[in-house]
């Protein structure tokens, strides 16, 4: 059990250091972020599940503002109860 535990751990930690060598910077992960948000916005719960995990990594209190802006502006056509309630949980 520990053996396969060791194996995972590892597997994650390499798929940790490509994405921090890939991504540098915040603003990129956000960049990805919206471009991943973009894609998915056919689909109502893609596009909930996409919004919630970028909600899980900003912890700026600016950039998150930003986020929410931006997502009213570009889906809050859309998806505003979506978007409401996501930035509900995080007290923005």
């Amino acid at each position: 059990m520990f053996e396969n535990f060791r194996i995972f751990f590892q597997v994650g930690l390499r798929r940790l250091r490509y994405f921090r060598a890939t991504l540098k910077t915040r603003s990129e992960m956000l960049e990805l972020t919206k471009k991943i948000l973009s894609n998915v916005s056919f689909d109502r719960i893609l596009f909930q599940k996409e919004l919630n995990k970028a909600l899980t990594w900003i912890s700026d209190t600016e950039e998150l503002k930003s986020f929410k802006m931006w997502c009213i502006v570009e889906f809050g056509g859309k998806y505003p109860n979506i978007i409401s309630r996501a930035f509900e949980r995080v007290h923005v």
